[in-house]
C-alpha cells in the first residue's frame, strides 16, 4: 500500500512538472508572431497536447504520499527527463519548416536541453525565429534544470523537494543550500540565473546585436549551451 502511495505520489509530481513545462512553448509562438509568422501551430500542438496529459495525470494522482525518499527523487529525475526529451522534440517535428525526421528532432531537442551545443539544423541565418528563440529557450531551461525551478514550487503541493534537488543537482552540490529554505534556495538560483541571462543579452546588445540575436545568445551563453544563432551578427564581436 504504501508502495503504491508513494508511485502515485511520483506520477503526481511528474504530472506537475509536465504542466510546468508546457507554460514554456507559448513563449516561441509569441516570438514567432512577433516577428510575422504564421505556421506555429507545432508549438500550439505541443502545448496543447503536454498540458492536457499533465493536468490529467495531476488530478488522477492525488492523495499519495507526501514525502519522498532519496531513490524517489532519482526516479522521478530521470522520468521527467526522458519526458522533458519527448516534449522538447515534439515542437521540432510537428514544425514542416524545418522537414526533420524524428530521429534528427529528437537529436536536436535533446542537445538543446542538455546544452551540448550539437545540431543537425543548416543555413542558421535563415531559420524561422520562432525556432532559433526555442533552441535558446531549450538551452536555458536545460542549463540550471526545471527540477530546481519545480523545487520552488513544490511547498504549495505540500510535498517535500530535498529528495528530488538532490537527485539533480552535480557532485558536492547536492548537500549545500543557500539558505535554510531550500524552496528559497531554488528561487535564489533562479534569481541569478536569469539576472546573469539577462546582463549577458544586455551586453550582446550594447556590443552591436540586435535585440533577437542578443537575446538568444545571452541564453544560450549563461547556460553554457554554445549554440550560434546568427552567424553574421556574431561576427560584429568578433
Amino acid at each position: 500500500m504504501q508502495k503504491s502511495s508513494r508511485l502515485n505520489t511520483i506520477l503526481h509530481l511528474c504530472s506537475f512538472l509536465v504542466v510546468l513545462y508546457s507554460l514554456s512553448m507559448p513563449v516561441p509562438a509569441v516570438i514567432g508572431l512577433t516577428f510575422g509568422e504564421k505556421q506555429l501551430t507545432s508549438f500550439f500542438a505541443t502545448f496543447a497536447i503536454s498540458f492536457s496529459i499533465g493536468m490529467a495525470g495531476w488530478i488522477l494522482t492525488k492523495g499519495g504520499e507526501k514525502a519522498l525518499k532519496t531513490k524517489d527523487g532519482f526516479v522521478v529525475a530521470v522520468l521527467f527527463w526522458v519526458i522533458f526529451s519527448v516534449i522538447s522534440t515534439m515542437p521540432l517535428y510537428f514544425d514542416s519548416r524545418l522537414n526533420l525526421s524524428l530521429a534528427d528532432a529528437a537529436f536536436e531537442g535533446v542537445s538543446g536541453i542538455t546544452t551540448t551545443g550539437a545540431s543537425v539544423l543548416n543555413d542558421i541565418d535563415n531559420l524561422p525565429k520562432s525556432v532559433l528563440y526555442y533552441r535558446a529557450q531549450l538551452n536555458f531551461l536545460g542549463g540550471l534544470g526545471i527540477i530546481v525551478l519545480a523545487v520552488a514550487i513544490m511547498p504549495f503541493l505540500g510535498i517535500g523537494g530535498a529528495k528530488l534537488y538532490q537527485s539533480e543537482m552535480p557532485g558536492p552540490l547536492k548537500e549545500e543550500k543557500l539558505t535554510p529554505r531550500l524552496a528559497d534556495t531554488a528561487k535564489n538560483l533562479w534569481a541569478i540565473y536569469v539576472s546573469l541571462a539577462l546582463a549577458c543579452a544586455i551586453s550582446y546588445f550594447l556590443a552591436g546585436m540586435n535585440w533577437f540575436d542578443a537575446l538568444c545568445h545571452g541564453l544560450s551563453t549563461v547556460s553554457l549551451g554554445g549554440l550560434l544563432y546568427s552567424r553574421k551578427q556574431f561576427r560584429v564581436l568578433q
